[in-house]
């Protein structure tokens, strides 16, 4: 069986793990430096994507007043960090090309209400950032599938275009750890909330400068586990090691499935590896041959604005999101995936559609 995705042991992983339980070492400091040093801002270490999210809730003050603009196609956590503090989740349609915000629908969707709006970089493909920047409302950019990405467009890494960014170091993205997040803070007046919100609404990261801490803060314990920032910090000494190979792979696909309705060629993460079949019918026949062949193969996101969540604002209309979908199908693509087996894909796929 080839499996959709895969942990990737690179470099130190195990090696790093074990040091963090033997002698404490501050692998959480370590990510965080490396990573700030990169992106020349505050980076702070979360226990989830979904955690660093709720933490840039809490820092734009979310309350039953505002409402919050996000992509129909997208993760359940992207609307639920917002919804969770009271907020009206207003759904944007996409576009077809890059399955990103569709920054014309956003702009009919505006009122005197709107807080924030929470793009999606899908697949690392950045999105029109600059038509939303035009529209003078606090960005909170979900960077989960782009960490490290550049954009040559906006000369910039995706998640430094917005106030605040959320970035995922889930199992399935291109640099793990299991369960894990990061808060990309682009605005030094954020950074003294941030660290109080992630650590229980407390100013406990002041110790040494006071005497005691105090709570200060609605918070909670959005710290990541010390041995799961191990792993990741062997993850980050190894990035260029593991964007290389998933480029390679990403590409061998693009060079070989031709014959499928593939995406326009962009620059991207190579998180994700997918094609459009011609309708639901067909997607799920596609489907079912390849895990008849041993292949996982999956959809994606299902439109929020018509999950039983999603339906409490109201009826909301994004005819491209429901359209993609249904016709989504997204190939195994993972550090460790081979040649071989790539061509067994390619071969099943194209005895499907021949």
């Amino acid at each position: 069986m080839i499996p959709f995705t895969k942990q990737a042991i690179v470099g130190q992983e195990y090696a790093y793990m074990l040091r963090s339980c033997r002698y404490s070492t501050d692998f959480i400091t370590k990510c965080e430096k490396l990573l700030g040093d990169i992106f020349q801002n505050e980076v702070l270490l979360t226990n989830s994507g979904t955690s660093a999210l709720e933490i840039a809730a809490l820092l734009l003050n979310i309350n039953s007043e505002d409402e919050v603009i996000v992509p129909a196609f997208t993760h359940p956590a992207s609307a639920s960090a917002f919804a969770k503090l009271g907020a009206r989740i207003v759904f944007a349609d996409v576009t077809e090309d890059t399955l990103n915000i569709d920054p014309l629908a956003v702009r009919d969707l505006i009122t005197s209400h709107t807080k924030a709006i929470v793009p999606v970089h899908y697949n690392g493909v950045v999105c029109n950032i600059a038509a939303l920047q035009t529209l003078h409302i606090d960005i909170v950019e979900d960077n989960a599938h782009g960490l490290f990405q550049y954009s040559k467009d906006y000369e910039g890494y995706l998640g430094m275009f917005g106030r605040l960014s959320a970035t995922s170091f889930h199992s399935t993205k291109n640099y793990q750890c299991q369960e894990g997040g990061a808060l990309f803070l682009n605005y030094n007046y954020d950074m003294f909330r941030a660290k109080c919100i992630r650590d229980n609404g407390t100013d406990r990261h002041l110790l040494g400068i006071v005497p005691a801490y105090t709570w200060v803060e609605m918070g909670s314990r959005y710290m990541p586990a010390e041995m799961l920032a191990a792993y990741f910090y062997a993850q980050l000494e190894m990035r260029e090691v593991i964007a290389n190979r998933r480029k390679k792979a990403w590409d061998y696909y693009y060079d070989n499935l031709g014959f499928l309705s593939l995406p326009v060629k962009q620059l991207s993460s190579h998180h994700i590896f997918y094609f459009l079949a011609e309708n639901k019918i067909d997607r799920d026949a596609i489907l079912k041959k390849l895990t008849d062949a041993g292949i996982t193969a999956v959809f994606h996101y299902q439109p929020l604005n018509k999950s039983k969540m999603g339906l409490t604002f109201g009826e909301q209309h994004c005819p491209v999101a429901e359209n993609v979908a249904d016709r989504i199908v997204r190939l195994p693509l993972y550090y460790d995936l081979t040649y071989k087996q790539q061509d067994y894909i390619i071969e099943v796929l194209w005895k499907v559609q021949s």
